[in-house]
This record gives C-alpha cells, sequence and structure tokens, in this order.
C-alpha cells in the first residue's frame, strides 16, 4: 500500500517491515506469463503448500526451543558450576546472557515465520496466476468498507 493510497483509505501510513513485505511480495510475485482470469488449481497443489508452511513453522520452533534449552544448559554448565545458591544481584548477570541470547533467537524466529508466511502467500498466488502489482494489492490488503471494487 501507498502513502497515497493509505492517506485516500485514512489507514497508517505502513511502517518500514510492510513496506519492505510489500516490496517482497512483488518483487516474488512478478512473473511473465499472467492470466488475464485467475487459473483453476487443484486444491491439493494449494494444501501441499500450507502444510510446508505450518511444517516450516513447527521445524523451527522446535529448533528454537531446542537451542533456548540447550543454551540454557550449556550456560549453567560453564557459569562456575551452578547459581541455584548464589543471592539474585550475582545470579544477574547470567540472566542478562540468558535473555539476551533468548531475545535474539526469538527475532530471528519471528523473522523465519514472517518470511515463510510471505513466501506461502507468493506460491499460492503464482499457482493461481495472480500477482501483488499495483491496484489489485491495495485492494488486496484494504478495502474500503462499502467498496465493490
Amino acid at each position: 500500500m501507498t502513502a497515497k493510497t493509505a492517506a485516500e483509505n485514512k489507514v497508517p501510513e505502513p511502517n518500514v517491515l510492510e513496506k519492505r513485505a510489500s516490496l517482497f511480495l512483488t518483487t516474488r510475485s512478478v512473473h511473465p506469463a499472467r492470466d488475464a482470469q485467475p487459473r483453476r488449481i487443484d486444491p491439493s497443489e494449494l494444501n501441499r503448500i500450507r502444510r510446508r508452511a505450518v511444517t516450516l513453522a513447527i521445524v523451527s520452533g522446535i529448533v528454537s526451543g531446542t537451542i533456548i534449552g540447550g543454551g540454557e544448559a550449556w550456560l549453567r554448565f560453564v557459569w562456575r558450576g551452578g547459581i541455584e545458591d548464589w543471592d539474585f544481584w550475582d545470579q544477574l548477570p547470567y540472566w542478562i546472557g540468558f535473555f539476551v541470547f533468548t531475545g535474539v533467537l526469538t527475532l530471528i524466529e519471528i523473522g523465519f515465520l514472517y518470511w515463510n508466511g510471505l513466501d506461502a502467500a507468493v506460491r499460492i498466488n503464482r499457482r493461481l496466476g495472480l500477482s501483488f502489482d499495483g491496484r489489485e494489492r491495495d485492494q488486496l490488503i484494504w478495502q474500503r468498507p462499502g467498496s465493490n471494487g
């Protein structure tokens, strides 16, 4: 959605992440043989794309959880043999390190999940012969109540 379209529809202008996502969708969905009408497609193809996206999301959660759990176990092992008997202020550097590590890993996972969802949308639209370009994209993202097009 462009700034002009956002102003016309009285919605906030897209943020940097939304603009990058729109650029990703636009560049990835361009293909030379675009049909005038959407193609008919076997629903099993769409289900395969959906299953792939869901499977990748599940795997990313498993990998992220394993790394976080393993990271905590490793950190406890190398942090002078354990911290259970220490008072709060002595444990604070440990927990700061752990939460920074966890936060960075979580941001990476969220970025991957965001990309995964956008990639699935592009794959589905390619199969259908649609694209995210110009006014069609604007209408797909935002449509004024009561408008038909």
